[in-house]
């Protein structure tokens, strides 16, 4: 402990005051011992000491990594144009030390100290590592019959592809097929996006990237961890789909076998090896929209233990839709919570399917970063989310390959070609002008959710935004971006799956903000933004929702009126 200097200069004038007294007193009553004195001060100083140190354990304290100091006005007397957004001053410097008393829940959450393999991140959260993970323990589910039951013989294990939100979408198939097959399904495991810092294409576990135990209301599951138990070591069929079909003509069995962990018996003299399926590589042509289940269970009949399906991604005709998402929502809460078994037509498949959409949401422990992020550096402010997709190292790639592009892509790629930064800031601030009109929504603070490598760009339009702000409203309105969420993100570094996931771990916090946000301007042809989405719509919170390229080119439009 450092003694405050005062503090000892104080404590020194006493005792020298003290002993004067004691000189000057011309009866003196007793014998002065200054090494008992002396003795008793340091007790004093030790049991300081305790006291101090056992506060400090009581309370966590941690930077709020904040841009601007919280200071959202919620006055009645701010004019008309004010109120387009309560006011969100900028602090100087001003980094805020937040107190939070320890969780009095009765178990505390399990610690896991999750090397990560970013060095990076070692460096830059140092200061966190002897921090505790203060999450709060994930709420158990009531222990309910899945609501659909399965074949608990017979199993189906995904092999999973793309992105991670393609890999959601491709899960959702997999949950299809698997109750129109009357097969178990097993938890697969995901991989990382290939532009991930910490490793491309790694194995991320099912329980980093979405609620298992919400999956398990729906249908019986089995763990990753169990695969090699209950396939008995074996693949027994390989399902393939129209995005593996290239692997009709020679099935890859080394590949399948290292990816699914699983022996896969090649063809030998008197063996035909694994089986494949379907036999016809032109029934793996399944367009969105053509739902026909008695096709599906012709092409996968198959008596096979452990069949492993490779690839799905909108690969079985069905889809979800917004009116059956609502529908599959009641259907699940009232089962969940209430043991109410909804009765629901089995063969509307858009529902079927809308149930296993509903039924893979974030983790929990996603869920209450995304609330302490909103509540402690946002302050609960009205968010206007805004998702721009453009990344020169990833989106835009393909523009340079026009030829293999929808008109759609093209299009987009030819006015995102002539969008500049003061197109964005103004198109943000025309929106914002449009919500506030009537006095129905009133944006308080902007998360720009977009890709590191665009930071430049996002610094650009901050910087031309806060001026039209400031110029015709006299206020400030911040921008949170990813920066932001990062730095709030280190101080839960110890946390059980964000270490060794820490970029996964952010972009799923980031859809949470977007998916509670007031107003959503989402980016096309992008599933991360669909999935929001389509979650934003299944609770009908879409009302003020855009998308980026309609929000900006109209800007870009008034910039260039009346240029040749």
């Amino acid at each position: 402990m450092v003694l405050n200097k005062g503090w000892v200069i104080s404590l020194g004038k006493f005792i020298q005051r003290m002993k004067r007294n004691l000189q000057s007193t011309k009866h003196q009553m007793m014998k002065v011992d200054w090494r008992s004195i002396i003795f008793f001060v340091m007790v004093f100083l030790l049991l300081r000491y305790m006291m101090i140190k056992r506060q400090e354990n009581n309370v966590k304290v941690f930077d709020a990594y904040q841009d601007y100091a919280p200071a959202i006005a919620r006055s009645n007397k701010l004019t008309a144009k004010q109120k387009v957004a309560s006011v969100v001053q900028q602090g100087s410097s001003q980094h805020e030390e937040i107190k939070y008393v320890q969780s009095k829940m009765e178990a505390a959450p399990t610690v896991v100290k999750v090397p990560t393999t970013r060095a990076v991140l070692d460096s830059k959260y140092d200061k966190y590592k002897h921090f505790k993970c203060n999450l709060k323990p994930p709420v158990k589910r009531k222990h309910v019959e899945p609501l659909i039951k399965l074949d608990k013989t017979k199993f189906l294990f995904p092999l999973l592809v793309n992105g991670p939100n393609n890999q959601i979408l491709g899960l959702r198939d997999s949950i299809y097929l698997a109750i129109k097959l009357n097969r178990t399904l097993i938890v697969p495991y995901f991989i990382k996006h290939k532009t991930d810092s910490s490793g491309a294409f790694d194995q991320v576990p099912a329980e980093a990237r979405m609620d298992v135990d919400e999956l398990k209301v729906l249908i019986p599951t089995v763990p990753h961890a169990q695969l090699q138990q209950v396939c008995r070591n074996k693949v027994d069929s390989v399902f393939l789909s129209e995005v593996s079909k290239n692997m009709h003509a020679t099935l890859p069995y080394e590949r399948i076998s290292k990816l699914a962990g699983l022996n896969v018996d090649k063809p030998k003299d008197s063996s035909p090896g694994v089986e494949m399926l379907p036999r016809n590589e032109h029934d793996l042509i399944i367009k969105l929209n053509d739902i026909n289940v008695p096709k599906l269970r012709n092409m996968y009949k198959s008596n096979g233990r452990c069949a492993v399906y490779v690839h799905p991604f909108r690969t079985v005709g069905a889809h979800e839709s917004s009116p059956k998402m609502r529908e599959a929502k009641i259907i699940l809460e009232d089962y969940e919570e209430n043991n109410i078994r909804t009765q629901y037509d089995q063969k509307d498949e858009e529902l079927v399917y809308s149930l296993g959409f509903m039924s893979t949401g974030h983790p929990q422990f996603v869920k209450q970063i995304a609330d302490e992020f909103r509540n402690k550096v946002m302050h609960d402010a009205s968010v206007l989310a805004v998702h721009y997709r453009f990344d020169p190292n990833d989106w835009m790639i393909r523009c340079a390959k026009p030829a293999g592009n929808t008109v759609e892509i093209n299009k987009m790629c030819q006015q995102l070609d002539k969008i500049k930064p003061i197109d964005i800031a103004n198109g943000l601030f025309a929106y914002i002008n449009g919500l506030s009109r009537g006095k129905t929504v009133q944006v308080q603070a902007i998360y720009f959710a977009a890709p590191l490598t665009l930071s430049n760009l996002i610094s650009e339009v901050r910087v031309l935004f806060d001026k039209n702000v400031a110029k015709n409203y006299g206020t400030k309105i911040p921008i949170f971006t990813y920066v932001d969420l990062e730095k709030f993100l280190g101080k839960y570094i110890n946390c059980q799956h964000v270490g060794n996931n820490f970029e996964d771990v952010l972009s799923l916090v980031e859809m949470e903000i977007c998916l509670k946000s007031i107003s959503f301007i989402s980016s096309q042809s992008s599933s991360w933004s669909n999935i929001v989405m389509r979650h934003r719509v299944a609770n009908k919170v879409m009302k003020y929702d855009s998308h980026t390229l309609m929000v900006v080119w109209e800007a870009y439009l008034e910039r260039t009126k009346g240029s040749s």
